[in-house]
């Protein structure tokens, strides 16, 4: 069997299917592991990954050993323990890997297992801000949004919006003029009929990142200092692109509003991320490496949004450490042992032939 003209070794269903985890809208997600001839490899022509679809990819046999044994890649360490059900090919030459498979479980995985679910819990928190952004209407704002204006005829400093619309006036009866050695602090001036002065933006007040300064007439008295907390403004412009592009890629299906508080979250995420320190746990507890998860009904119940996001989130942080003081009292080795020169010859040089 092969792959794009790559000898096949071991090809199986991966993710939420082989976790038992998957649902009506669950895509079916294949791994395998191919063999590239040594000598294109001596040569310069090494091809250690192959994307065949969204939810197809294949890695070559040094690349899969090199992630396994020194990164305790958590998803490529999952193939090899999958339920017999969802192997879908392994030729005779990966029997001896399959034989290993055990001692590619080192303390490493407590970094990449409890690491990774870390990792999805900071996103989980992110991705329920973003969610709820569209709660709140949340809108690009413009410079003018991130000034306040100080004035002897004012009380301490006042929101420009706010200060527009007490005194009755409109940016485009304002002038600005720099305050030398004054970061973002301008000289404020008021210009009613409009005589020298186009306004401190442009009528296209969302899309102008400064503030326009005007050259003032000799004998003009300034009203007060204006303040743009220019930070401010561009990390809100960062937060809004960020938003606007997640808004573009997100996937609906992931998102369920929970019943307690109403607020969406990617619940697919949080699920995972339950799994995933539940999995490092038995790993250390020396319990090996469940894929099929046994306690699928919970953590589906967290897949629908039953289960209140906060504090599950605290649980698992606290498991967190519970994982990390299990991986340091194991008898489980620091790195992985497994000679691999000798594993890689035994399955390339078999006298068995594809």
């Amino acid at each position: 069997m092969y792959i794009e003209n790559y000898p096949l070794l071991y090809k199986c269903v991966v993710g939420s299917t082989a976790y038992g985890l998957n649902t009506e809208n669950s895509d079916v997600d294949i791994k395998g592991i191919y063999l590239q001839d040594a000598i294109e490899i001596s040569c310069g022509r090494y091809v250690p990954q192959l994307n065949v679809g969204k939810d197809e990819v294949y890695y070559e046999l040094n690349r899969f050993l090199e992630l396994i044994a020194e990164k305790a890649n958590p998803t490529l360490i999952e193939m090899l323990f999958v339920d017999a059900s969802d192997v879908l090919y392994c030729h005779p030459r990966f029997e001896a890997v399959l034989e290993l498979r055990d001692r590619f479980l080192t303390k490493k995985c407590k970094d990449s297992f409890a690491g990774m679910a870390i990792a999805q819990i900071k996103k989980a928190r992110s991705t329920d801000k973003m969610m709820n952004w569209e709660q709140e209407r949340f809108e690009r704002k413009g410079v003018l949004d991130f000034c306040q204006v100080t004035s002897s005829t004012i009380t301490g400093s006042m929101g420009f919006m706010t200060f527009c619309e007490k005194f009755g006036y409109d940016q485009t009866q304002m002038a600005v003029a720099g305050l030398d050695k004054m970061k973002d602090c301008y000289e404020l001036f008021i210009d009613e009929n409009r005589t020298y002065t186009k306004g401190l933006v442009s009528s296209f007040g969302n899309e102008s990142n400064e503030l326009k300064l005007c050259s003032i007439p000799k004998g003009e008295t300034s009203f007060g200092v204006l303040y743009f907390n220019k930070d401010a403004y561009m990390t809100h412009c960062k937060e809004y692109k960020l938003y606007k592009d997640w808004i573009e890629k997100r996937n609906m299906n992931r998102f369920v509003e929970t019943e307690q508080t109403q607020k969406k979250v990617d619940s697919k995420n949080l699920m995972h991320c339950c799994r995933l320190i539940d999995m490092a746990i038995e790993v250390a507890s020396g319990k090996g490496l469940i894929v099929k998860r046994p306690n699928k009904e919970f953590l589906l119940s967290v897949r629908r949004g039953e289960v209140e996001p906060e504090e599950l989130i605290e649980k698992y942080e606290a498991l967190v450490k519970v994982a990390d003081e299990l991986f340091e009292n194991s008898k489980l080795p620091e790195c992985c042992e497994v000679d691999m020169f000798e594993l890689k010859k035994k399955v390339r040089f078999s006298e068995l032939n594809f």
